[in-house]
């Protein structure tokens, strides 16, 4: 897949259709962390397959897209790396978490997202062997070292990431929720 044609589901959002939960005032104050971005993001995460999602992204406005699209990528990130990230086929993704990291101001993971985009244009044809399982994860691994520590660098910072997604949403829960 060529870099420039990554779509960026920011792109279209009707305020008129804006998705827009409801959360209890008291869970909206007392949630903290990891437990506070899963109480914003349940009420959005509704898509029962690719082509709903595509449909309800286009309900979210561009804060809750930076949430939606960021848990893709600390869910695959921190279960298996980026390595994971690319090959279960969120890469498609990659843009549109840049834009919404660089919307709720945490640029060291957008830099270290970056840094592994780079690496994986680098290495596609690598990368393309595994999809088509013609080699191992373990070979891939081997080959790029780079991965490694581009994980354990998203790793250190991810909870900061969080934390600043929490602080965003706090500043603007309107962009997210109906707190009642």
């Amino acid at each position: 897949m060529d870099p420039a044609l990554l779509e960026d589901w920011f792109n279209e959002f009707d305020p008129a259709d804006h998705l827009l939960p409801i959360v209890s005032r008291d869970e909206f104050e007392s949630l903290r962390s990891w437990d506070f971005g899963w109480l914003i993001l349940k009420g959005i995460s509704i898509a029962e397959d690719e082509d709903e999602e595509v449909a309800l992204a286009k309900r979210f406005s561009p804060a809750q897209k930076a949430l939606y699209f960021f848990w893709y990528l600390d869910g695959q990130v921190v279960n298996g790396g980026f390595m994971q990230f690319f090959l279960n086929g969120y890469l498609i993704y990659s843009q549109s978490i840049l834009t919404g990291l660089e919307l709720v101001g945490d640029p060291t993971s957008a830099k270290i997202l970056q840094d592994a985009l780079d690496d994986c244009w680098k290495h596609k044809g690598e990368f393309e062997l595994v999809a088509a399982g013609k080699e191992e994860w373990s070979w891939l691994r081997e080959r790029l070292p780079e991965m490694g520590r581009l994980d354990d660098a998203y790793l250190e910072h991810h909870d900061r990431a969080m934390a600043l997604f929490e602080l965003y949403i706090r500043s603007h829960p309107e962009k997210f929720v109906c707190i009642q």
